[in-house]
């Protein structure tokens, strides 16, 4: 009876809730969803830019969106869905989350935009990906994916906006290389997903666009489950030929600017 009132109680809430409790009660359970946001932190950590800003492209349900709340000052985050948006507005109220209902790509302009029924996490403003990716692999049919149109902005226009985000997640299905042509402005951090081998054209187009905009001073590494495949950060001839190899369908490529190079790109990024 005592125990059943105690349980009922906002204090007792409170302390389920905190980590020191999930850490003693559950502790490998605890272990596995700390995995993520202690990737993030370490990630984040090996670029020495001020960590005040977080953009993430492709919001979807918010989880990413809560651990980077946790790491930066702000995050401005892009979730062209509006049933995902308006989860969004109620999940982030009053919080250091600013949300807008966009898709990004290379132009400001009307797109269609293909929604997943019953599974938004595999929306996306790329048709290809709706007729490879999510039906090859038994996600969806056409018959299952509906289209509308949505509005499209491109990072640039948030970036005069808001300042440099010392790190940008992308994760659009199928649509990551048209975001980062809207992309002029190098950053300290950036990722996007990669599916193989559908979108391997696609992936070393986005790769080139970044060794080009960073003049060759960015470098790559390639992370599944929260871990790094290769132990450093590498080039783009060797990471395009990483792409070309691997029998992985799915990766994210993870992307740093490297502060040994100088000069007047550098300079722009504090």
């Amino acid at each position: 009876m005592i125990k059943a009132i105690i349980k009922k109680s906002k204090l007792w809430k409170t302390i389920s809730k905190s980590g020191l409790y999930q850490k003693l009660r559950f502790p490998a359970k605890y272990k596995i969803q700390q995995e993520e946001p202690d990737f993030y932190k370490k990630f984040l950590k090996s670029h020495p830019a001020k960590n005040n800003l977080i953009f993430d492209v492709g919001a979807n349900m918010g989880h990413k969106s809560i651990i980077f709340s946790r790491l930066a000052k702000k995050v401005v985050a892009f979730e062209p869905s509006e049933k995902l948006f308006d989860f969004l507005q109620k999940r982030f109220n009053n919080s250091n989350v600013t949300l807008f209902n966009y898709a990004l790509g290379n132009a400001v302009t009307d797109s269609d935009f293909y929604v997943v029924e019953n599974n938004e996490a595999y929306n996306s403003l790329n048709k290809k990906h709706i007729e490879t990716t999510t039906t090859s692999r038994g996600i969806a049919t056409i018959n299952t994916v509906k289209h509308k149109k949505v509005k499209v902005e491109v990072l640039e226009n948030f970036i005069k906006k808001f300042g440099i985000p010392k790190y940008i997640k992308i994760d659009v299905e199928g649509y990551e290389y048209e975001v980062i042509k809207g992309l002029i402005t190098p950053v300290p951090l950036l990722s996007f997903e990669v599916n193989l081998p559908e979108f391997l054209s696609e992936s070393i187009q986005t790769i080139n666009h970044l060794d080009l905009i960073s003049s060759n001073k960015y470098r790559f590494n390639f992370a599944t489950s929260n871990f790094f495949l290769n132990e450093k950060f590498i080039g783009k001839e060797d990471a395009i030929q990483f792409l070309r190899e691997t029998a992985l369908q799915y990766l994210e490529i993870y992307v740093k600017f490297d502060l040994d190079h100088t000069g007047s790109t550098r300079k722009r990024l504090y």
